[in-house]
């Protein structure tokens, strides 16, 4: 999806099965687009002493082409949304009011600044449609998918992080924002299973949704595949950890979440087969388990051709 200036904000995939592939922090600086840097980088904000996080999860936009195209191979097309604006701009996995705060060259904003009067604000049309174009427009069409597929389909995030003594991370909000049997309980039918078989070492290590990262120390949770097209909203002071049955999307938007953090191991700079793998193998734990848990159903039509696959 190109923005009013005709740059690429997202890549955008139309599907066919109710599959969605999301890589919210996969930007860069340098295919961020010119109308995303026009108020500045996200600096922390002294007014609520929070400190944004401004590091991408590097090398996750080619892991998730791969994925797609992987998926894509075997008849199984995902709707896939891939940003491109780096996370030093903006953030589309946390809330717009948890951005903290921009700087340039002429002041100071904040998240609620497009809400303000031209008198007190004389940036504010150009402020209100940087909100448009980079943040809302993402989520809307997220949204607009996860409301056509509530609330049988699935929505797999893709981040990366420093996952120490693991190759991936897999998270569901302790079984609030994904079924836990189809993630953990259904034996080799699960997706924790068929990941392990892809030869990784998986965090959590037991097929256990109560040994997800931070589950007995500082509970986590997260955005996109969770609070806000997830299941569930997730409270770690008010929910229990693990959730012990299986989750029912609730409101009208929401699919089974789910959120992968592949390790820097797996993302290292060089060859760009190393990166293919990591998609190719995420690809087939997924394709494994929707597949034996009858998520997808039909015999995979594999896509030929030259651009058998659109992205917007």
């Amino acid at each position: 999806m190109d923005d009013p200036n005709g740059e690429k904000t997202f890549f955008a995939l139309e599907g066919n099965c109710p599959v969605v592939v999301v890589a919210p922090h996969a930007g860069r600086n340098d295919i961020t687009p010119s109308g995303a840097r026009a108020f500045g980088k996200r600096e922390n904000d002294p007014s609520t002493a929070r400190t944004p996080n401004v590091s991408n999860d590097v090398r996750t936009l080619e892991i998730a082409f791969a994925l797609v195209r992987t998926l894509s191979a075997m008849g199984f097309v995902p709707y896939a949304f891939l940003n491109c604006v780096s996370r030093g701009y903006m953030d589309l996995n946390r809330p717009w009011g948890g951005q903290e705060m921009w700087r340039d060259a002429n002041g100071v904003y904040r998240p609620g600044d497009e809400l303000k009067s031209p008198a007190e604000f004389p940036r504010v049309r150009s402020f209100a449609a940087f909100k448009r174009d980079y943040y809302d427009r993402m989520h809307a069409e997220i949204q607009a998918v996860t409301t056509d597929l509530h609330p049988n389909g699935w929505i797999f995030d893709v981040h990366g992080r420093q996952v120490d003594g693991a190759d991936l991370e897999l998270f569901t909000g302790y079984g609030h924002y994904a079924r836990r049997d189809f993630i953990y309980d259904n034996g080799a039918a699960s997706l924790h299973a068929h990941l392990v078989e892809q030869g990784w070492a998986v965090r959590p290590g037991s097929p256990d949704p109560g040994d997800e990262v931070g589950a007995t120390t500082s509970p986590a949770t997260n955005l996109i595949s969770g609070g806000r097209y997830g299941a569930s909203h997730f409270s770690p002071t008010r929910d229990p950890i693990p959730r012990p049955d299986n989750v029912i999307p609730t409101a009208p938007h929401r699919l089974h979440g789910v959120q992968f953090e592949i390790s820097r191991r797996l993302r290292p700079s060089g060859p760009p087969e190393t990166l293919e793998n990591v998609g190719i193998g995420l690809a087939h734990a997924m394709f494994g388990f929707l597949r034996d848990n009858g998520v997808i159903t039909r015999v995979p039509r594999p896509l030929t051709g030259h651009n058998t696959n659109l992205w917007m």
